[in-house]
């Protein structure tokens, strides 16, 4: 229907009929601008209100947890490295890694250090090892040696470790 017809049809109600069906066009547009912009905007505001909460109440748990979780990260690799050798205990992170092939020699340095040397090694994935071995058994880096091969990625190296 047009407008013309739409003005027409409204102009040959009854004065009170015609009040009735402006009051109840003017409702349902105020209706349909309310659910298609205002509810979406309020629902996405709520949301993120309640996002934020939740992660605030999150940083207090972890801030009143803080001392007990550092506890159990260092005795949980403490134990480990302290029991095994290091020397097994680096040729067996190597053997499960894609450094498997590029570890050449390992040279122990007293009883807590070892050197590894590694050949043609990628060296993505002698940096993701060596903080593998940190994080998870809490071995150290004393020094290394890393040069470049003519090869792109592919370092030799040669690292000293210690507990």
């Amino acid at each position: 229907m047009q407008y013309s017809q739409l003005k027409t049809k409204i102009n040959s109600l009854k004065p009170r009929e015609r009040w009735l069906a402006l009051t109840s066009i003017l409702l349902l547009s105020a209706g349909a601008i309310y659910g298609l912009a205002f509810y979406p905007l309020y629902k996405a505001i709520s949301n993120r209100t309640d996002r934020i909460t939740q992660k605030q109440q999150d940083i207090v748990w972890l801030r009143t947890m803080a001392g007990q979780l550092s506890g159990l990260g260092n005795a949980q690799f403490t134990n480990i490295s302290k029991t095994e050798s290091l020397v097994k205990l680096v040729a067996d992170s190597v053997a499960g890694s894609k450094l498997a092939s590029a570890l050449t020699g390992q040279i122990p340095n007293g009883q807590q250090g070892v050197k590894a040397q590694f050949e043609n090694a990628n060296f993505n994935d002698l940096i993701i090892w060596l903080d593998q071995l940190q994080k998870t058994k809490g071995i150290q880096i004393l020094d290394a040696s890393i040069t470049e091969t003519p090869q792109a990625g592919q370092v030799n190296a040669s690292i000293s470790l210690t507990r």
